[in-house]
């Protein structure tokens, strides 16, 4: 299981818009939902989501620039939505599962893109 609370291992070259689109994919929520005000519960738990994994793996961006990312929430929904997914993400298999399957997709185009980087 992923470990959220933990940075990425090294400086990732992958953007956090990337980070985004691809928990947009696997979780079938458009990247224009998880920017808007809407608080359905799958669109709550990609933006979560998607907020946890940015942190893990842009370390460098602050809590206020991860809430500007998703429509100008404020810094304490963010620190409130990684602390609610990481226990979710140990109750549900489910969302376990979904959130392991999304940070593979996020190391593989982190690890290829520094790859193309260096030639």
């Amino acid at each position: 299981m992923i470990d959220m609370a933990q940075p990425a291992p090294t400086s990732a070259p992958i953007t956090a818009k990337r980070i985004i689109e691809i928990v947009a994919k696997h979780t079938e929520v458009s990247v224009e939902d998880m920017k808007s005000p809407r608080r359905y519960s799958e669109l709550v738990t990609a933006r979560h989501l998607a907020a946890a994994l940015i942190r893990q793996w842009r370390p460098n961006l602050s809590y206020p620039q991860i809430g500007k990312l998703f429509g100008g929430r404020d810094h304490s929904t963010i620190i409130h939505g990684q602390k609610l997914i990481r226990e979710r993400i140990r109750r549900n298999p489910d969302l376990a599962t979904l959130a392991h399957d999304a940070e593979i997709d996020v190391v593989y185009e982190a690890y290829f893109s520094k790859r193309r980087m260096l030639g």
